[in-house]
């Protein structure tokens, strides 16, 4: 492929539509460059056709084991007089080739990483309104308004979006805070709309209560149901609990499969069929203290077949592995107070520790981030990293070699986010003063893998852990 990649970095200069000079000004040459590319971009349309078997009725000459089956002949050099519309025509037509180039590459997972914005668009909560965009913050669609039905007694947060396997979904969860606010959510609701604003409807919504929020949001692979976390229904105390849910997609049928703890205690297999979690158990002479006993169990996906995994420790996880094969755990070493990486099997077998802080765990310096990302292909993650200065986004690989810092983050409450097409990762900045204990959000931003490009796509206090990637 690698002559197909530098006839793709050929074309980038000319992607979209240009300005065109003065007509006195066109000459021969910028014509006759614009047809070298439009051939480039019809010769690479031709390769992916024949190499993925789409459109092949198109080929001229057709295919012949995945390869187009004649070498097209170069154009004819321009002749004449060269005008304004012969660049807009060519313009135009370089623009719809790069478009379809940019779906097969997406299409067929080839070259992702030259598509702009990436091959997945990005969900967030922002303004009062639900919105998406591109991976380089382009193209952005408002796609529903967020309502405070409350009034102003209360304040509302749209939170934990999640898009559907199909991509033409999108839940979130609305808390809401009364005023003043002591941080804790009082009551909650779950909110699902199409990508184009239609059929936004109710699913769930929590009583009053000194706390109820919702949060960690996920469907099902099979987008036929969606667990998600209710925090309730007290601050402390023996009636506080995080709840783990399973419902249908449609609101129905809505289970409580175990109290948990973590950021985010549970996560889908990637076939759908079962579901991992932190499960806590109380000791009943001890009813208030939270962690008596901690474990990693599994169930299926309907709740039945449960049983234990793991003794592991975890604050946020397990997360399943892209490739089915792992779960990981993040979890703060009681030996050191350093934020640790563990990876284990799925049957629970050969637990090992991967990486960990540079720092120990330390909330007068703002350490509130908990979380990490599986690469889509299984091979790394990404994690929050405490170090003296700063909070740093860290890869690293499965089998802790190869660690690499993509960039400062100052301080941050979120985990980092990855992108479908392995390609960006979007992840909170922020500032923390240790005098007033205060955080100042630095908005979202996505940084590329490859060369560590940064980009904000949004301003206040916009959580990347609340962001969500199209499948």
């Amino acid at each position: 492929m690698a002559a197909v990649v530098a006839v793709v970095f050929l074309m980038l200069p000319f992607g979209v539509a240009s300005t065109v000079a003065q007509e006195a000004q066109v000459s021969q040459e910028e014509v006759r460059t614009r047809d070298d590319l439009i051939f480039a971009q019809e010769s690479l349309l031709n390769v992916y056709r024949c190499r993925f078997d789409v459109d092949t009725q198109i080929v001229p000459g057709g295919c012949t084991e995945g390869e187009p089956a004649e070498e097209q002949p170069p154009p004819v050099p321009f002749e004449g007089a060269a005008t304004s519309h012969d660049l807009d025509a060519r313009d135009q037509l370089i623009e719809s080739q790069e478009s379809l180039l940019n779906d097969y590459r997406c299409l067929f997972k080839i070259d992702v990483q030259i598509v702009p914005g990436g091959c997945s668009r990005i969900a967030i909560a922002h303004s009062g309104a639900i919105w998406t965009m591109r991976g380089d913050s382009k193209d952005q669609q408002r796609i529903a308004s967020i309502e405070n039905t409350l009034g102003t007694d209360f304040f509302l947060v749209a939170e934990s979006l999640a898009w559907s396997p199909s991509s033409q979904r999108i839940a979130y969860a609305k808390n809401y805070y009364e005023k003043p606010s002591d941080g804790y959510s009082n009551k909650s609701e779950i909110w699902i709309t199409n990508i184009d604003g239609t059929n936004h409807e109710l699913l769930v919504e929590t009583g009053f209560g000194e706390y109820q929020q919702i949060d960690a949001i996920s469907w099902s692979p099979d987008g036929r149901k969606i667990a998600y976390q209710n925090y309730c229904c007290e601050i402390h105390g023996e009636n506080a609990a995080i709840e783990l849910w399973l419902m249908n997609a449609d609101g129905t049928n809505r289970n409580h499969l175990a109290n948990i703890v973590g950021e985010r205690g549970y996560s889908w297999s990637p076939n759908g069929s079962q579901i991992a979690y932190y499960k806590v158990t109380r000791n009943p002479l001890f009813p208030q203290v939270m962690d008596q006993a901690t474990e990693i169990w599994v169930a299926n996906a309907d709740g039945s077949n449960a049983r234990k995994l793991s003794d592991i420790d975890s604050v946020y996880g397990p997360i399943w592995s892209p490739d089915g094969t792992r779960l990981a755990v993040e979890l703060i070493s009681r030996g050191t107070n350093h934020k640790e990486i563990w990876v284990l099997d799925v049957d629970g077998t050969n637990e090992r520790k991967i990486t960990g802080s540079q720092s120990v765990y330390d909330l007068s310096k703002g350490h509130r981030a908990f979380g990490f990302a599986w690469a889509p292909d299984s091979m790394s993650i990404a994690f929050i990293d405490f170090q003296e200065e700063s909070d740093v986004l860290v890869v690293v690989d499965v089998d802790g070699s190869n660690r690499r810092q993509l960039v400062e983050l100052g301080a941050t409450r979120s985990a980092p986010v990855w992108s479908p097409d392995g390609t960006r990762i979007a992840y909170s900045a922020g500032r923390f003063d240790p005098v007033l204990n205060s955080y100042t959000s630095g908005g979202l931003w996505i940084v590329r893998i490859d060369d560590s490009t940064r980009l904000q796509l949004a301003v206040g206090p916009v959580s990347a852990q609340d962001a969500s990637w199209s499948p």
